[in-house]
């Protein structure tokens, strides 16, 4: 928490300094709270690039479908519900925790021209030694990320995030899935639009057979057990 704490506080002390330059080319003004177009900026000043660009998936934990993540029962999310950042996770169920990079996984743009795209990575104990891993890609085109959102085009003055916002087993499977927001910002209207999805988690952990998975929906339970009977039976 310290070093979150540290960050912002020079984060902010550099954005004061970046203020003149916004203004002389009378760029809008976002709301303070949404900071990450000229973050971005200032870090690539000082040779950190943002834009990490599509590498080779090294660990293909999840299904690089995007699927929209339902509530079936209980409320609908609150505007204030916020799933947060996981660092130390066991995603694929060997025992051991990878450490996870936290901030920045997905896509980002703003009309200030910030366009960024970074992959979902992980360190994590490899074949002995410890090892980078990307684990997915995002798509980096503006326009599927609006369409997610039934947008049509994006605001004349705001900002689209596409990012990972924790883990959780949603379908059940004993697998934790990567849990994903995406929000448009208009600054000129107010208005936000905000959905949540998930990309499924495909690993098999030792010990656990995907055989036993007869009808491939990702789980081994009662159903697999009818169609064993079924396919017996026939």
């Amino acid at each position: 928490m310290k070093t979150r704490t540290m960050l912002t506080a020079s984060t902010g002390l550099a954005l004061l300094t970046g203020a003149a330059l916004l203004i002389a080319d009378e760029a809008p003004e976002g709301p303070r709270d949404l900071e990450k177009g000229r973050q971005a900026e200032l870090r690539r000043g000082f040779g950190q690039s943002c834009d990490e660009g599509v590498f080779p998936v090294t660990w293909p934990v999840f299904d690089p479908t995007l699927r929209p993540l339902v509530l079936e029962a209980g409320t609908d999310f609150l505007p204030c519900f916020d799933i947060g950042d996981d660092s130390l996770l066991d995603l694929d169920g060997d025992g051991r925790a990878e450490l996870w990079k936290e901030d920045g996984a997905g896509f980002f743009w703003d009309n200030y021209g910030e366009s960024r795209n970074s992959p979902l990575t992980a360190m994590r104990r490899r074949e002995g030694a410890l090892a980078i891993e990307v684990v997915l890609n995002f798509e980096g085109d503006l326009q599927y990320w609006l369409e997610q959102l039934d947008q049509k085009s994006p605001p004349e003055f705001g900002s689209l995030a596409a990012e990972h916002d924790g883990f959780f087993d949603v379908d059940g499977d004993g697998n934790l899935d990567l849990m994903f927001r995406v929000s448009l910002d208009d600054w000129k209207t107010g208005n936000r639009t905000k959905r949540y999805f998930w990309f499924r988690n495909t690993s098999v952990p030792p010990g656990r057979s995907g055989d036993s998975d007869l009808n491939g929906d990702g789980r081994v339970d009662g159903e697999d057990l009818l169609q064993l009977l079924s396919d017996w039976s026939g």
